[in-house]
């Protein structure tokens, strides 16, 4: 609970307004059992014609009230709730966003997804009206023992024996329900994960003639998903089963016991009646509060795996300790990187570049091009070895004040399901309409949107789905052009597009300012071919550098590459 505290101190002002609805809800529940009693046992054995009518308005003004008041105090705990659950949703995201590379991977996009709208879904036996239900319920029950103790207190012992059984049912189910919660929401999350997958690789299937492999995945997930939530329901109804039928004990013994006593004269039919009823408040709270610990184990669970998510490794990017205002150099000393697997990535790579400067990396497939722009962009971090901006080494806490200067052009760019326009304005916050067109014609955006019907306002689609793989790398060149980085780095860019395309590009960033470092992963060599410096990787290691024309003398790696 004290991890939503804070949520809670939000919304101080509507929580006051709401308690004290609850307690005058919980005051007007007591006077109609009582005011049934004097009807009955006073009013119409005397006939008191004028004085029964006054009764029933009486009782109807009280049920009017009590409805108003109920209805007032459930819309004040409604929007509070809905208002924590937006602003833990948007906590969540904010720091999923700031979860490093690493762990992003290894979650998968399904199952954080999963764990931000279902998981907050399962908190509301947490929020405020339910903590109030249980003060309410609280009282209710310590006013309704005092009402039956005060109407007949042989009846109300013989009563009262039921709610010790009734807690300790509640208590034996409880652990087991919220540990078979736990196993059902982690199956349910990893349903998310692989649906989403299914979902990403459907051209797949459909290529590879593989249409069941999906389904029979999914089959298999779901299947556990839905036993362990089979089990979870199982387990739920046996502790309705026992509690029902405890509860369903109490009118045989109101009934039994407070019959005998009218027949005996120690009881009036109106005070069993008013009696029955306050039974009502006792067992009714009951009944609810181990419904509410029902639910609440499970909101328990889901409230655990909240903060686990709020425990994931970050990126220590979160200040700005070292601020990096200008970029002359960026050098790479010994730079090493594995995975937990201890399978070398890279190895010793060394390099240093200058302001102004063209650097290219070619090699073969699974050489570690990939990972060393991740590592350029402290989205992995390098396992030995340093990274020097301006001869200064880079250290943890200025990797966020770097990334404000870095701006990367990705092989398969990721495009916003919005206009083109807006695509390419993500690249800078505020950005004037001036600056985002100049970039768009600076990358030849403008070239093919003048033949759109809708122009920049053309929707991308899903991941720019309804563009070109060329018109999509040219959205994604002005993107980065308009954040006006100190280095540009292309991963791939070229490695997908037709020729006339990747003309266009390699035009375009050979014309960039000069004061910007370009780091350029190309399996075409013409696209890094008059840069000032390329390296040429080969199983994480450098194992060629140098122009152009250097390399070709070597006769080496990259001369046959270039030969291919």
């Amino acid at each position: 609970m004290k991890f939503l505290l804070p949520y809670y101190r939000k919304y101080t002002t509507s929580l006051i307004w709401g308690g004290i609805l609850v307690i005058i809800l919980t005051l007007m529940i007591f006077p109609s059992p009582f005011l049934t009693r004097h009807i009955l046992d006073e009013v119409i054995p005397e006939k008191k014609l004028s004085e029964l009518f006054f009764m029933i308005i009486a009782v109807l003004i009280i049920l009017s009230v009590q409805r108003i008041v109920s209805y007032y105090q459930g819309l004040i705990f409604y929007r509070i709730n809905s208002k924590i659950i937006f602003d833990i949703r948007i906590d969540m995201l904010r720091a999923i966003n700031n979860i490093t590379a690493e762990q992003h991977l290894l979650y998968g996009s399904g199952y954080l997804m999963s764990r931000i709208n279902d998981d907050t879904d399962r908190l509301h036996s947490l929020f405020a009206d339910s903590m109030i239900d249980i003060i309410k319920d609280v009282l209710t029950l310590i006013f309704g023992c005092m009402a039956i103790f005060y109407l007949h207190w042989k009846l109300a012992l013989t009563t009262i024996v039921l709610l010790p059984l009734f807690l300790f049912t509640s208590s034996h189910f409880s652990k087991k329900i919220k540990l078979k919660s736990t196993i059902f929401y982690e199956n349910n999350s990893q349903c998310s994960r692989t649906l989403e997958e299914c979902l990403n690789s459907s051209i797949l299937q459909k290529l590879f003639g593989r249409l069941n492999y999906n389904i029979i995945r999914y089959y298999k997930i779901s299947a556990k998903s839905y036993y362990s939530d089979i089990d979870l329901g199982k387990t739920a109804l046996k502790n309705g089963l026992i509690t029902g039928f405890i509860s369903g004990l109490l009118p045989l013994i109101v009934i039994g016991f407070g019959g005998y006593e009218i027949i005996n004269n120690r009881l009036t039919l109106g005070g069993l009646i008013a009696f029955n009823s306050f039974t009502g408040y006792l067992f009714g709270p009951t009944n609810r509060l181990v419904n509410i610990n029902v639910t609440m184990q499970s909101a328990i669970v889901a409230l655990n795996r909240i903060k686990e998510i709020f425990r994931i490794p970050k990126d220590n990017d979160s200040t700005y300790k070292n601020i990096i205002r200008n970029i002359e150099s960026l050098e790479l000393n010994d730079v090493v990187f594995f995975y937990e697997t201890n399978k070398i990535i890279l190895n010793k790579i060394s390099f240093q570049i200058y302001k102004g400067q063209k650097i290219g990396i070619c090699g073969g497939s699974g050489g570690g091009k990939s990972t060393l722009f991740k590592i350029l962009t402290g989205l992995y971090l390098p396992t030995d070895g340093k990274i020097k901006i301006n001869g200064m080494e880079l250290t943890d806490d200025s990797i966020l004040s770097l990334r404000k200067h870095i701006a990367i052009v990705d092989q398969e760019p990721f495009l916003f399901d919005d206009s083109i326009y807006n695509n390419i304005a993500f690249g800078k916050a505020g950005a004037t309409e001036e600056e985002i067109l100049k970039m768009a014609q600076k990358a030849r955006v403008d070239e093919f949107v003048k033949q759109l019907p809708d122009g920049y306002e053309t929707q991308t689609g899903i991941k720019g789905g309804l563009l070109s793989v060329g018109q999509k790398q040219r959205i994604a060149l002005a993107r980065a052009l308009l954040k006006q980085p100190k280095i540009l780095l292309l991963d791939e860019a070229t490695s997908a597009i037709d020729p006339i395309s990747e003309e266009f590009i390699v035009n375009t960033i050979h014309n960039l300012p000069s004061d910007m470092i370009i780091i350029i992963v190309a399996h075409r060599l013409t696209t890094i071919k008059n840069c000032d410096n390329i390296l040429v990787l080969n199983e994480g290691r450098i194992v060629e550098n140098g122009t152009h024309y250097e390399l070709m003398k070597l006769q080496g790696l990259y001369c046959s590459m270039n030969n291919i």
